[in-house]
């Protein structure tokens, strides 16, 4: 690895110059880049948290479904040249992923204005660097919850949170087991990218309340203990925008509709 005029550059096959290639990293201080593989470039805690909300006592309501994509998926072409090592395999592109039913992976379903239900956070979400790609592609968090940023890989990365309602970070990693713990202030959707492999990108939730879901390989998802009432669900996803619908969460001993999950199929179309 070698600094040249404000790039860097990166060398992945010895003496071969087909393997060389120049990534402009981007930085607000000099300290940042003369210091990004020795520890990287953090803001710090900057941001206060919010006044938050009185909590709520969890419901017994469940809302579930399955995210589709109507038509076609775009194909997901392998990207030249983002082999992480001599002999890997070349990353695919991963902006659309669906399954064989059009089953619609990495959308972010939530409730609008969600009720601040009094539940754990639970324990740190992991975003993992290997094979020089983000995995998961996409996770979601709660304010003050632990997002730790690990490497697999044996190349180095820079992870680079590209915050705005809490304080952006830019860190390096050199070596497979290298970790940083983040945690945010406040509710955001923001994305992690890498400048030295510029394909690397994940995208990261952050909410003030529990009620959120990320879908998986099948599209589904579920959010539990919803308290009774009328909510505006949204469905995020980074390349096909948002999805709205209205849904109402019943009463315990409404019935027998209060014994069901309540459905919430979405569908995106491009």
């Amino acid at each position: 690895m070698e600094e040249v005029t404000g790039h860097l550059l990166l060398v992945t096959r010895s003496g071969s110059t087909w393997g060389a290639f120049l990534v402009r990293l981007r930085f607000g201080i000099a300290g940042c880049l003369l210091g990004l593989f020795a520890g990287g470039c953090d803001r710090g805690n900057v941001a206060s948290a919010p006044a938050s909300r009185p909590s709520v006592p969890a419901g017994t309501g469940v809302i579930s479904g399955t995210v589709v994509l109507s038509g076609p998926a775009p194909e997901m072409r392998e990207i030249p040249n983002s082999a992480c090592h001599p002999g890997g395999p070349l990353v695919r592109e991963e902006s659309v992923v669906v399954d064989d039913g059009n089953r619609l992976a990495n959308v972010v379903v939530y409730l609008k204005d969600g009720p601040p239900v009094d539940l754990p956070s639970g324990p740190p979400v992991v975003l993992d660097q290997a094979g020089c790609r983000y995995l998961p592609h996409v996770v979601a968090l709660r304010t003050g919850q632990t997002l730790t940023v690990r490497s697999s890989d044996a190349t180095p990365h820079n992870v680079h949170g590209q915050c705005s309602a809490n304080p952006a970070f830019n860190v390096g990693m050199t070596a497979p087991g290298q970790s940083r713990d983040f945690t945010f202030p406040r509710p955001e959707t923001f994305k992690v990218g890498c400048d030295v492999h510029p394909w690397m990108a994940a995208h990261v939730a952050v909410f003030d309340h529990p009620m959120f879901a990320v879908t998986g390989g099948g599209g589904r998802f579920e959010i539990r203990s919803v308290p009774p009432g009328t909510y505006t669900l949204v469905a995020w996803h980074e390349r096909l925008g948002t999805r709205q619908q209205q849904v109402t969460v019943p009463a315990p001993g409404a019935g027998g509709e209060a014994e069901k999950p309540v459905v919430a199929d979405v569908t995106f179309s491009r």
